[in-house]
């Protein structure tokens, strides 16, 4: 019959979700711990070990680990230098990457629950300044370069699929619009994602729809393992 929370995970979560959303204060959160580790902490951790055997199929070098600040991103915030008090935030993220350091600085695969939302990306979230100095050379080189922009162009026929990370107005410097693969100089991070209303995503097996968007990825995160790692 296969594991019930693939199924039933983005509803409940949601769920608890919303009701932390209305009432987010420790108090009210400490009165909820339970329903908290039962509809939310514990399928989740399930949810990390499943899809990290399937991933790992895969790539055997990525890395799931189900506990909090592992692969199950922590609930609370940090306020210290924040206007917003608000102790928790209201969404639950899981990460998967690949390769030693900070984990926010690998490719990886992610996967995220919050009211109304539900997101799948892959790739690159952020680039620290040696990674995108690296990254720009390789998207001039003709030949690196070239096969990033087929890989992307293969993915996004996928029209449930984004590219991320484009935040740049201007080219960086050096670089300019008459350069190949100019358009991906004004990424300063690397990924590809879903996003969408989650109620599409009520009782659907979760780990099978995850891993199908994320093999359709995969060939970017191995081209970023390669040429940028």
């Amino acid at each position: 019959m296969g594991n019930p929370t693939r199924k039933t995970f983005v509803r409940t979560a949601e769920s608890f979700l919303k009701k932390l959303k209305a009432n987010n204060d420790k108090d009210w959160f400490e009165n909820h711990r339970d329903e908290f580790n039962n509809s939310v902490l514990a399928p989740a951790q399930e949810l990390v070990f499943e899809i990290g055997m399937e991933l790992q199929s895969i790539r055997p070098g990525i890395v799931a680990i189900p506990k909090i600040d592992k692969s199950i991103f922590r609930l609370h915030r940090d306020v210290r230098f924040s206007k917003d008090k608000r102790p928790y935030k209201t969404n639950i993220g899981l990460l998967f990457w690949e390769g030693p350091g900070k984990k926010m600085e690998r490719s990886s695969f992610y996967f995220h629950v919050e009211p109304g939302k539900f997101i799948l990306a892959a790739g690159l979230y952020t680039m620290e300044k040696l990674t995108l100095n690296k990254y720009r050379e390789v998207v001039s080189n003709k030949t690196s370069g070239k096969e990033l922009s087929e890989i992307l162009k293969e993915i996004l026929k996928d029209k449930t699929i984004q590219l991320g990370g484009k935040n740049l107005k201007r080219y960086p410097k050096g670089y300019d619009s008459d350069s190949d693969n100019s358009e991906l100089l004004l990424n300063n991070a690397l990924y590809v994602f879903l996003e969408e209303d989650i109620k599409k995503y009520y009782d659907i097996d979760i780990v099978k729809l995850s891993m199908k968007k994320y093999i359709a990825a995969m060939p970017l995160h191995e081209w970023i393992v390669d040429n940028l790692h």
